[in-house]
């Protein structure tokens, strides 16, 4: 079932086949005790990647993983934490601090993209400020590999980072630079996030990143969105 979902998902076609959806997770319910590990968190992405909520199976695939969460490969905690907060499910504060305390002990062995994902995930709960160790953590294990962070890594972080208020100039610095050669790869959204990220935490005071920043993104300002242009603007 959770391979199914997934595949479907990977089709990268939001919203369709919602009929299938629904009775695959008819299915699921009374079997998702015995989901493994990776069956609850692919299940959960795939979800989220095809834009399908379904509240009350969320729930409770929630309340499967969360006894089991020190199962969970550092791959598949990011999958659910991202798929959780994409879906508006991460808003439990016991979850939260439950797969938050799973993930510490694994940080070193997250890729870019999960730990990105899951600073993302922390930060879509609004809640300014809260969880600052592992923030603290996770950017510890993220320093040495900002190397090997994409554009949306970078731009994600950088927006994590100012979303939760929780400022680390030494890490921002260093994300500054490493985003500083990459920024014609940059998205319209992602440079837009950048620039807003750094702005709001005091950390656009650099002249010449501000040019690079700038001439990436004038041959690309026909794609930004409205809020985009306006908080480059802001910024």
């Amino acid at each position: 079932l959770s391979n199914t979902l997934w595949a479907l998902a990977t089709l990268g076609r939001r919203g369709e086949h919602p009929a299938f959806v629904r009775d695959a997770l008819q299915a699921a319910t009374p079997m998702l005790g015995r989901f493994n590990q990776q069956d609850l968190a692919s299940t959960a992405w795939a979800l989220a990647s095809l834009g399908q909520d379904h509240r009350e199976f969320m729930v409770a695939l929630r309340d499967a993983a969360a006894t089991r969460l020190g199962e969970f490969t550092p791959q598949a905690l990011s999958n659910m934490a991202w798929a959780l907060a994409t879906l508006g499910h991460m808003d439990d504060p016991c979850f939260t601090v439950s797969l938050l305390q799973a993930a510490v002990p694994r940080l070193p062995e997250f890729s870019p993209q999960a730990l990105s994902n899951t600073l993302w995930a922390l930060a879509t709960l609004g809640r300014r400020g809260e969880h600052p160790a592992f923030v603290r953590d996770a950017l510890q294990a993220a320093t040495p590999m900002l190397g090997r962070f994409n554009q949306q890594d970078l731009a994600s972080t950088a927006w994590a980072l100012a979303s939760l208020g929780q400022d680390h100039r030494e890490f921002m610095v260093a994300l500054r630079d490493a985003a500083a050669t990459r920024l014609g790869e940059f998205t319209p959204q992602a440079l837009s996030n950048m620039a807003w990220a750094l702005a709001t935490l005091g950390h656009m005071d650099d002249p010449c990143f501000t040019v690079s920043l700038l001439q990436a993104a004038v041959p690309r300002l026909p794609e930004f969105s409205p809020q985009a242009l306006s908080n480059t603007l802001w910024a």
